[in-house]
């Protein structure tokens, strides 16, 4: 690793972290920051970055340490052989360094305590992947304001940090009271964390976990899933499958894809089973040798049944975690997917002791680059309004977003989504629809309402269109204007999703591609 001379300023080698006391920055990168480049050509000084990197290395000479190390310029980023190193290395160089300084920049100095404590907890620091085990590792951490001003250490902060983070108090008391916990609860920790590039979002955790891996940037959620298969390796800690995720609507495999999935395991702890069998990665999938029951729903047709985790949730003794599953056609029988992955299920332990043990292997199911999970739906109305057409229900029931209303994936319905729009004398027509994978409208349904049906009986008072589009139109059958219904793939609040528009329209020539019914 690289250190920085705290009086030169200057970059120095050292082949064994730890060997020289060295003090270590843990910050959010803004504009301007400083190139291990730019520490070489001499351009170092003109950057925005190099104030926060002199600040530190006076604060760390002032107490008494020869060397610092700062990310942005003591790794070579253009290497991707130094960058790998330097990631599978973070969390041990963070633990070895004599103390860790944290810089919070967008917290003023000058506040009051109230506002410095909310200014604290607003600090985009606490949301960053990265600084998860900045936080962790180091014995000592300091934190300061945005003119470097001392706010607290990560002992007399320890309350409040648990608050913000969700962090246990113990482990930051400690790193090494880590391994009191299990694998979900660590996971929880980095649930509502973000990083820029997708899959930082499990390079960052590998430090914590204590698993080291290649870095292949450009495999996107994959890298979720590997780091994952590492930690298996390491513990046969069960709560590595207790995630559920509530904006899924798929059959999945054993394993989460993202941090997100563990959101709700703050309190998921592990149960010391002398029976326990350990699990494995094999080519017919994960493979488990469980408890499994019986239960009386059915997923696509196919019997629901539950196996039976070694965990619970803190405080619920007498309970089990158990998660569901449907049979595959494997040729041996025992192939399984995971099932209603939005929920975990929590049996009475007693039931849970005469139950059969059996094998079953779980295969992950892969994530589609060109097909990503959509966490809601949103529908979009524009131009009824204006001719005195307002939205009067809907179902799945909404929460207002801005012009947006956002809808909550539903998982049972065999149509996602129904609403009704009328007038002021109750004229109108309601619209239902189920949403395909590919963003495409199936089984739409358009009705009329009763007072608008025209005297023609040969005229329907329903229409279908039971093919997959991702727009369809219909014509009003007596007072001829058009109602367009499509779906298109958007960016709504910084998250991919699928928008509904609903739209009055008035074509002037015939949309290629879009089926169009008149009055049917």
């Amino acid at each position: 690793m690289r250190l920085i001379h705290n009086k030169t300023l200057k970059l120095d080698e050292c082949h064994v972290a730890g060997s020289i006391p060295f003090a270590i920055l843990s910050h959010t990168w803004g504009e301007g920051e400083v190139s291990f480049q730019e520490t070489q050509n001499g351009t170092a000084y003109s950057k925005q970055g190099y104030g926060k990197i002199r600040r530190c290395c006076e604060i760390a000479a002032a107490d008494g340490f020869e060397y610092s190390w700062v990310d942005t310029c003591c790794i070579d980023k253009t290497s991707s052989a130094e960058l790998s190193e330097a990631i599978n290395s973070m969390y041990q160089w963070y633990r070895a360094a004599g103390v860790c300084y944290v810089y919070l920049a967008d917290v003023p100095t000058g506040l009051g305590l109230d506002s410095r404590v909310q200014a604290i907890r607003m600090s985009r620091w606490f949301s960053r992947g990265w600084t998860l085990q900045e936080l962790l590792a180091p014995e000592s951490v300091i934190f300061f304001d945005n003119q470097w001003e001392e706010l607290g250490t990560k002992d007399t902060l320890r309350g409040l940090i648990s608050d913000i983070t969700r962090i246990d108090k113990n482990a930051l008391k400690d790193e090494s009271n880590a391994k009191d916990f299990s694998v979900a609860q660590k996971m929880s920790w980095a649930s509502r964390r973000e990083t820029t590039r997708v899959e930082d979002l499990a390079y960052c955790l590998m430090g914590i976990f204590g698993v080291n891996m290649p870095m292949l940037y450009g495999e996107g959620e994959r890298a979720f899933i590997r780091l994952q298969e590492e930690i298996m390796k390491t513990t046969d800690d069960h709560t590595i499958f207790a995630w559920s995720n509530r904006d899924s609507f798929n059959s999945w495999g054993l394993l989460a894809h993202s941090p997100a999935d563990f959101g709700s395991c703050g309190s998921t702890i592990r149960i010391q089973n002398p029976n326990s069998r350990p699990f494995s990665s094999t080519n017919k999938g994960i493979h488990l040798n469980v408890p499994v029951g019986h239960t009386e729903w059915y997923y696509r047709k196919s019997p629901v049944i539950s196996a039976m985790l070694d965990c619970r949730i803190l405080g619920e003794e007498s309970k089990v975690i158990g998660i569901y599953l449907t049979k595959t056609l494997s040729p041996d029988g025992d192939g399984f997917n995971r099932v209603m992955t939005d929920e975990i299920g929590r049996f009475d332990i007693e039931n849970v002791w005469k139950l059969e043990w059996n094998d079953i292997f779980v295969k992950q199911r892969e994530m589609s680059l060109d097909l990503p999970l959509h966490d809601h739906l949103y529908l979009n109305v524009t131009g009824l309004a204006e001719h005195g057409i307002m939205l009067e229900t809907l179902d799945p029931a909404a929460i207002l977003t801005g012009e947006f209303v956002r809808l909550p994936v539903s998982y049972t319905k065999s149509m996602i989504a129904s609403f009704r729009f009328t007038d002021q004398n109750g004229n109108g027509f309601d619209i239902g629809f189920h949403i395909a994978k590919k963003a495409q409208l199936v089984d739409t349904q358009i009705n009329w309402l009763a007072e608008e049906q025209p005297g023609n009986v040969e005229m329907p008072m329903n229409s279908w269109n039971n093919q997959g589009y991702d727009r369809v139109l219909w014509q009003h059958p007596l007072k001829r204007w058009w109602i367009c219904v499509s779906i298109r793939r958007t960016i709504v609040l910084r998250k991919r999703s699928k928008t509904i528009n609903i739209s009055w329209h008035t074509p002037r020539v015939e949309m290629a591609g879009s089926p169009q019914q008149e009055g049917k």
